[in-house]
């Protein structure tokens, strides 16, 4: 059975005396069969709940929420190999594309090497501070993480044959 789409909620927070701005942390999920060589990874800016609030859509803010069709990681995939093919890129180099549409201008998709989604040994869920510039300073953020699931399970059944020849030489 395989699955259409994978999805989690998540949370980010500043701690006491920090000041971290929206889109200034990223959240990133890295799938494959190792961390270094061969893995997709999606990629979203986090925004930061205010402090002392007790309002669930602004401690679980929808624009946090990853809700991504695994589709994305093939077309992704096919993507990359056309470029592969052009010669604009290899399968050693980390190609990205971000996505369109629904509040996905800055999120990023990446694959390195030659991933595959019936392959998937490994996890990982990490934090990045990507603002750009010259004055990139340390952030100490408090995120979490909540019921990473996959979903929309594909009900269609698949199909066999069986086969068999004959044949004489003289």
């Amino acid at each position: 059975r395989r699955n259409k789409r994978i999805k989690m909620e998540v949370h980010a927070g500043a701690l006491p005396d920090e000041t971290i701005n929206d889109r200034e942390v990223y959240l990133f999920i890295r799938l494959g069969s190792d961390f270094e060589e061969n893995y997709y990874e999606y990629e979203l800016p986090l925004l930061i709940s205010p402090e002392n609030t007790g309002d669930p859509e602004e401690i679980w803010p929808e624009l946090n929420r990853i809700d991504l069709e695994m589709k994305e990681f093939t077309d992704l995939k096919l993507k990359r190999n056309d470029a592969v093919n052009a010669g604009e890129t290899s399968y050693t180099e980390e190609f990205e594309t971000n996505l369109k549409g629904w509040n996905r201008g800055q999120n990023m998709l990446r694959i390195k090497g030659t991933p595959s989604l019936s392959d998937v040994k490994v996890m990982m869920i990490g934090i990045r501070n990507r603002v750009k510039g010259s004055s990139v300073s340390p952030k100490s953020v408090e995120v979490w993480v909540n019921e990473l699931r996959l979903s929309d399970e594909v009900q269609e059944g698949g199909w066999g044959a069986v086969g068999r020849a004959s044949m004489q030489l003289s």
